[in-house]
């Protein structure tokens, strides 16, 4: 429970490595990484600027050029989106909301499953 980390494969062949802590500082930068470089995306979860909660920065990295800096705006806050395309959807059978459908959210809990089931 103190320190757990994955290694996701998906069908697609993309791959993911998580690492979770309660105990630890693991940080929480994320970096995804394409064929022509990565984007960084400092901390995910917590958007930040001087309107908190409506802009969140990354850095696009390509291979060769100087990093790029790029911030992204909302109109409303980061969890606030979130609660609204729950909200949106929960009359429906699957939901609305673009990130993630009933079936993703199950597979999700199946490999939270398997990971603990693999931690003992």
């Amino acid at each position: 429970d103190e320190l757990a980390t994955a290694l996701l494969t998906f069908a697609s062949g993309f791959r993911a490595e998580v690492v979770c802590a309660t105990r630890h500082a693991v940080g929480t930068r994320t970096v995804v990484y394409g064929e022509e470089g990565r984007l960084v995306l400092p901390d995910p979860w917590l958007p930040r600027g001087e309107r908190q909660g409506l802009e969140t920065e990354f850095e696009l990295q390509r291979e060769g050029s100087a990093p790029e800096v790029r911030v992204l705006r909302s109109e409303i806050a980061t969890y606030a989106s979130e609660a609204e395309w729950v909200l949106d959807s929960l009359p429906a059978v699957e939901p609305v909301w673009p990130a993630m459908s009933w079936a993703d959210t199950l597979g999700n809990m199946r490999v939270m499953q398997a990971w603990r089931e693999a931690l003992g």
